[in-house]
């Protein structure tokens, strides 16, 4: 049988009938002990809303509530992250720990007698190093002061932006391109180029 939302310590009684019998109250009665509150709706967001794999940010929690301690969790199962941070009134931050996929977390908070789960949450997207080992050919043959050849990138990346620069002093080279199939092709002059990735 559910209470409904409370608000205040409360004792509970039940009244059973059957039938034509007049209504009899039960014997026991249950006490709910409400202390406290906690603000469920205070505001959530990553410090950071994008990091490379391998990198850490924090979860902000802005206007914390003093007596009330915050636990990061792993939105995916609950599972706790770091240590619980008490709340000071002001801003406190909660570390995410290394991550290596875009994750989404949420707040357990416990003021010693109840506990919540905020109502907002956080996501914290995982951007992958671009590979730096993969093949870049050039042309087989030299070539004439003015003539123009093509550099190729063996199975580029999707999502991975390439820049062609001059080795000599790393000064760009054109626009950078984006994948555009299995191989990237970018034009150059007679220079020598390579890929810093």
């Amino acid at each position: 049988m559910p209470t409904g939302v409370l608000a205040s310590t409360i004792t509970f009684n039940v009244l059973a009938s059957r039938g034509v019998c007049a209504p009899v109250q039960l014997t026991v009665t249950v006490t709910i002990t409400v202390v406290g509150s906690i603000d469920a709706s205070i505001n959530v967001s990553p410090q950071t809303p994008a990091v490379c794999s391998g990198s850490s940010t924090n979860i902000q929690i802005s206007n914390s509530e003093s007596g009330v301690n915050y636990q990061l969790r792993n939105d995916a199962d609950d599972s706790l992250i770091g240590a619980p941070v008490a709340g000071t009134g002001a801003s406190i931050n909660l570390p995410t720990g290394n991550l290596t996929l875009t994750s989404t977390f949420n707040i357990l908070a416990s003021n010693g007698g109840c506990s919540i789960e905020l109502t907002n949450m956080a996501t914290v997207n995982v951007d992958v190093n671009p590979n730096p080992a993969l093949v870049v050919t050039g042309p087989g043959a030299t070539l004439c002061v003015g003539g123009s050849t093509t550099i190729d990138i063996a199975n580029s990346e999707v999502g991975v932006s390439y820049q062609l620069r001059n080795d000599a002093d790393d000064s760009f080279i054109g626009s950078a391109m984006m994948r555009n199939g299995f191989n990237l092709v970018a034009f150059n002059r007679n220079t020598k180029y390579t890929n810093h990735l």
